[in-house]
């Protein structure tokens, strides 16, 4: 017997026994662990209890997955959010404690921590029974210092994404529903196999490893990567297909929330938080070195781009930093443009530094 669950992780409370895990699972449902700083705007998303533990370590608690696609929005499931109220837990409950949690690892406590100021979800999420519209949105209580990640604009197609192969991060269960390894980063790598207007859907069975995500790592993202090397979020993690046993229950197939669709919905938001749609001012795109075609404005750094690779490198930005000083001004930038040349050149390790007041004097 098959059997379908939305992918909410609960609390664990002291006195909970997990069954035994199935070491043949474990190393294939969540892929492998994320090292270092690979996908920084995957995040864990669930509660501080700092406030009640008694100075536990197990003050962060990890209950889904999420994805920073603006510096203070986060992308996760509506699920992950909408069954606490129905359970009893108001959202002013939820807000008080919900938290956001940046690094590898929320068990050991080695995380930062980000408060919610708001919970948004679809309103036309159909609940646990029928999963569908399933996808909302965190804000933050603060911007964080963490480059977002963007998500796809317009419609996902069959054509366009059935065969193709996706990367899944997420901090849920690294073997069955509601067992160990929760709280820990994971990625894997997918294969879409179906596609409608709800969900994009991949079975285990055609997967590298045999991969599939599970339990916790709900509103997580499903990453795929651009031919310049660049992510971008087709998927948010909704629910798994599998045995009705433990050890079963997340090997066969799962469906993740197909963005495209869900594309306008999220724009509104962030509209209405940030006072603009614009990829490049919300992810602090304009002088990072990068040339990016899809911004509303114009991005110098295309202009600073000489060879044309799609990068600024240090000597194309000391071709432009005419005193030297690591950083660049808008006089400095007309004077390039009009062919000028100079000599001296800002020291390596500064040019980053430049870049950075360019990107921020042109934020809107």
């Amino acid at each position: 017997m098959s059997h379908a669950l939305l992918l909410l992780s609960t609390l664990a409370f002291a006195g909970d026994v997990a069954p035994e895990p199935d070491a043949a699972w474990g190393r294939v449902i969540n892929g492998e662990e994320v090292r270092g700083d690979a996908f920084p705007s995957a995040v864990a998303i669930g509660f501080d209890a700092s406030a009640f533990s008694r100075g536990s370590r197990q003050a962060y608690q990890a209950t889904c997955s999420a994805s920073l696609i603006t510096t203070r929005m986060l992308l996760t499931a509506a699920h992950c959010t909408a069954e606490y109220e129905r359970q009893g837990i108001p959202l002013e409950g939820v807000l008080e404690y919900g938290a956001a949690f940046f690094g590898l690892d929320v068990n050991s406590g080695e995380v930062d921590a980000v408060g919610f100021a708001d919970i948004i979800n679809h309103p036309k999420y159909g609940g646990q029974n029928n999963p569908e519209n399933d996808i909302g949105v965190i804000i933050l209580d603060e911007d964080v210092d963490v480059k977002p990640t963007w998500f796809q604009v317009g419609e996902i197609t069959e054509k366009q994404a059935v065969g193709k192969t996706v990367t899944s991060v997420g901090y849920g269960s690294d073997s069955y529903y509601n067992g160990p390894g929760s709280g820990v980063k994971r990625r894997v790598q997918l294969v879409i196999d179906q596609v409608d207007e709800q969900f994009l859907r991949t079975f285990a069975a055609t997967n590298p490893t045999q991969g599939n995500v599970c339990s916790g790592d709900s509103g997580g993202p499903q990453y795929r990567r651009r031919k310049d090397g660049t992510l971008v979020q087709w998927g948010v993690h909704s629910n798994v297909f599998g045995g009705s046993s433990a050890a079963t229950i997340c090997n066969a197939a799962s469906s993740s929330t197909n963005v495209g669709t869900f594309s306008d919905w999220v724009l509104r938001h962030i509209e209405d938080e940030h006072g603009t749609t614009d990829r490049c001012t919300l992810q602090r795109s304009y002088g990072d070195r990068v040339c990016d075609l899809d911004c509303v404005d114009p991005d110098v750094d295309c202009e600073l781009d000489v060879d044309e690779d799609g990068l600024v490198s240090d000597e194309e930005f000391e071709r432009v930093d005419f005193d030297a000083n690591g950083l660049v001004d808008d006089e400095e930038i007309e004077r390039f443009r009009r062919g000028c040349s100079h000599t001296g050149g800002a020291p390596a390790g500064l040019a980053l530094l430049g870049l950075v007041g360019l990107a921020l004097r042109r934020r809107r």
